[in-house]
């Protein structure tokens, strides 16, 4: 997947981001992959925020795996693990060794999101 920044393209394997996240601010795009690396890209022009919000657009549906959790999306198929309980919230476990509960997160939801 491409995201344009004012210094040119950048492509991502998906497969290998465990999280993308957008500060409070909405100046700065942070993209965490599975090796605990990241990848940061400033968010500064208006032309900057169309291409951002093109790309998280692109991850926010559902056919990619990824979840949006606050100001967070979650690759919920690059995770160690996910527990769907049948009662309280949902716990993803990423390799980063971060944890999320998902405490309003539709079971069938996550489910579709995975693929089954």
């Amino acid at each position: 997947m491409k995201l344009k920044t004012g210094t040119g393209d950048v492509y991502f394997n998906l497969q290998l981001i465990s999280q993308v996240y957008l500060s409070p601010d909405r100046s700065l795009l942070t993209v965490h992959f599975v090796n605990g690396t990241i990848f940061a890209a400033p968010v500064e022009t208006d032309e900057d925020r169309t291409h951002l919000a093109d790309f998280l657009g692109q991850l926010a549906d559902e056919r990619s795996g990824f979840i949006a959790v606050g100001k967070e999306l979650l690759n919920l198929k690059s995770a160690l693990w996910i527990s769907i309980p049948d009662e309280g919230p949902i716990q993803v476990r990423l390799t980063d060794s971060r944890s999320h509960s998902l405490p309003d997160e539709d079971p069938e939801r996550i489910r579709r999101v995975l693929g089954e």
